[in-house]
């Protein structure tokens, strides 16, 4: 009788460690360390939360390349794994780069797309540099600016709020930004900054950012005391006091 309940009772559930990982993420920027140290703050924080762990997957690679090469380097990879589904997010800036180099790596983006499948290719590009997202969340800077300028002003904040210079292979930026900047208010920042810019080419939306595009769809996977500082739960307007 006793091995008999034995063999009826219930094994109890392994929640997660069979789900299929539903939402792909891979992620190509011109950086080699900024971008990538950002990204890696969500990949490491979504993998901690039991909830998405097992059905969201993040792969971030800082190429080295610049604007079209960036695209080129992620389709390089897409047929060398035979990718065939999936969220691709390539990272580049405008920089100093001539305006038809920097328009061809959205224009090529948007000839991937119309190939129709599974694949879907976005441009998270940044005009001027990558770093306007970063300063977004201080202010609602909207001077059009050198990549020099922006340092500068990074520098000034983080002198007065870390006693230390902004470092672009800084591993702690993800955390660093919650805690003494709000992401909220750069996703809500240069969101305004593109509505501003409608209907005009990548190279003529200067100062913007499409980076909040891809750092929106990721907060939605992260554990609730992480996400309330990219996501109003329950609405809510821009918070001045940071």
């Amino acid at each position: 009788m006793k091995k008999k309940e034995e063999k009826n009772r219930k094994k109890p559930r392994r929640i997660g460690i069979y789900a299929p990982i539903e939402h792909r993420y891979y992620i190509f920027s011109e950086g080699e360390e900024t971008e990538p140290n950002y990204i890696n703050g969500f990949k490491e924080s979504i993998e901690s939360n039991p909830i998405y762990q097992h059905i969201v997957y993040i792969h971030c690679e800082g190429t080295g390349r610049e604007t079209l090469n960036v695209v080129k380097e992620a389709e390089k990879y897409v047929s060398q794994k035979k990718l065939t589904s999936g969220e691709i997010w390539c990272l580049f800036d405008k920089d100093s780069f001539p305006p038809e180099q920097f328009n061809a790596a959205c224009e090529r983006i948007e000839k991937l797309n119309m190939e129709g499948g599974s694949l879907r290719y976005h441009a998270g590009w940044s005009n001027e540099c990558f770093e306007y997202w970063f300063v977004l969340h201080f202010s609602n800077y909207t001077t059009n600016s050198t990549r020099k300028e922006y340092f500068e002003n990074l520098n000034r904040i983080f002198r007065r709020k870390l006693k230390k210079d902004y470092s672009k292979n800084d591993i702690k930026i993800w955390k660093e930004l919650q805690e003494i900047g709000s992401p909220k208010n750069a996703i809500k920042y240069a969101q305004k900054q593109m509505e501003h810019f409608a209907g005009c080419k990548a190279d003529q939306c200067a100062p913007a950012t499409q980076v909040f595009l891809l750092v929106s769809e990721l907060a939605r996977y992260l554990p609730t005391e992480f996400r309330i500082n990219f996501i109003d739960l329950e609405g809510g307007e821009i918070d001045e006091n940071v």
